[in-house]
């Protein structure tokens, strides 16, 4: 009798361990699903944004990022894409005044379709041009995307275009790494933000690169995590 209210127990309790570890693993999914729903990425996912076709402004960059940049007040600011897309929108959106540079001509028509002034928006198709488009315009830069090919020429071309206090974004970090050890040995100061992004189905690093008078950073509101909670201060914080 012992035995089998014993081996009964035993039953149970492995159901119940059972039961448990499925819950706490269907509460993680949960989160993680939640989460990246809030972030946009399912959606982004399902439209496969292009220029044309489902646009939306949102660069390609990792969400951590994203929340950084969200944190930044970068109206009236000038800022040089080599690469244009989805980021050329939402910098449009920010209210800054948008700058860059496109190789692909056809894609060129596009984005400066849906921007305000396309004229500020040039088209490349060699490295020695491409890189030399930020030189065409007389404003120094307070961000420089570099986010298309040639990264390495558009680095040292970009340099003496950038305004004191400006920001250097590299996305794709991980992958140019070479462009981030020139960049460190210029004196820049970079933070990585390591996760995922819009569209990919994988992690990357997008390195956003300071000098030590980054005036920007001056203007940032304060965290505001997605998929976090609202809390009050207590009395032993």
């Amino acid at each position: 009798m012992f035995n089998r209210i014993s081996l009964k127990y035993s039953e149970l309790t492995a159901r119940w361990n059972f039961c448990r570890r499925a819950f706490n693993d269907f509460e993680k999914y949960l989160f993680v699903e939640n989460t990246l729903d809030q972030l946009g990425y399912f959606d982004e996912r399902t439209n496969q944004i292009n220029v044309g076709t489902n646009f939306k402004s949102r660069p390609w960059f990792t969400y951590p990022s994203l929340e950084f940049l969200q944190s930044c007040d970068f109206s009236g600011r000038n800022i040089f894409e080599y690469g244009a897309g989805a980021s050329t929108i939402y910098w449009e959106n920010r209210g800054a005044i948008i700058h860059g540079v496109e190789h692909d001509f056809r894609w060129h028509e596009n984005v400066s379709a849906k921007i305000q002034d396309p004229s500020k928006l040039l088209v490349a198709s060699n490295a020695n041009e491409y890189a030399a488009a930020i030189t065409k315009f007389e404003c120094q830069f307070d961000v420089v995307v570099i986010d298309g090919i040639w990264r390495n020429e558009c680095l040292t071309a970009c340099l003496g275009k950038l305004a004191n206090g400006g920001m250097i974004i590299l996305d794709n970090s991980d992958w140019y790494t070479d462009v981030y050890s020139d960049l460190l040995r210029n004196g820049f100061i970079g933070v990585d933000f390591n996760g995922f992004g819009p569209n990919n189905n994988y992690c990357w690093t997008t390195s956003i690169f300071f000098n030590s008078h980054a005036d920007l950073l001056q203007a940032k509101v304060f965290p505001c995590p997605v998929n976090g909670i609202s809390v009050q201060k207590g009395i032993n914080w």
